[in-house]
């Protein structure tokens, strides 16, 4: 509707979407352009997405609980799945919940996703570009320093390191 000029004017808060298939995040970032909005995404665990500022903001309930949950993986003392289990049967965590999911415990899958979240160290990936980060307009849960170290824990199916996408002018040119 934008590229045929079908669109005139208004903002989101009027608007009606209705969509049938799984739109990836490419587009949702496109659009967010095209409406000059921070993000249409959903806002990762811990963190809330405020519709009246159009920004994400801390969790009051969660963001705490998601914190300790690093901390405890960043002794080195806790596997992933010892920290599901604490987070799930001691301190009760339950998910946000929304109009048809969440509201349920927290899936092993869940977990692995948020310690690989860059988003968490403060900064948000470049959907055009893989090696180029923005910084994030919500509060940092970890710093750079604790996401490189998360990373070197979980191992080689962790995500790349902050550290090492580093550009360098020369690099590939010697092989």
């Amino acid at each position: 509707l934008f590229k045929n000029n079908l669109i005139k004017g208004g903002d989101l808060d009027n608007a009606i979407i209705i969509v049938e298939h799984h739109v990836p995040q490419s587009e949702l970032d496109r659009l967010a352009d095209i409406f000059k909005v921070n993000t249409l995404e959903r806002a990762p665990e811990g963190y809330l997405n405020d519709r009246l500022h159009k920004t994400v903001v801390k969790d009051p309930m969660r963001f705490k609980l998601i914190r300790q949950a690093f901390d405890l993986f960043l002794t080195g003392e806790y596997s992933v799945q010892a920290i599901l289990r604490i987070m799930n049967e001691d301190w009760k965590y339950k998910t946000v919940k929304r109009s048809k999911i969440g509201g349920k415990s927290m899936s092993r899958s869940t977990l692995y996703h948020m310690f690989r979240n860059v988003r968490y160290a403060g900064s948000v990936p470049d959907p055009y570009d893989p090696d180029r980060f923005y910084k994030a307009s919500f509060p940092p849960m970890i710093t750079p320093d604790e996401y490189d170290r998360v990373q070197t824990l979980l191992g080689t199916k962790g995500c790349p390191r902050l550290a090492s996408r580093k550009q360098f002018a020369l690099r590939g040119f010697i092989k």
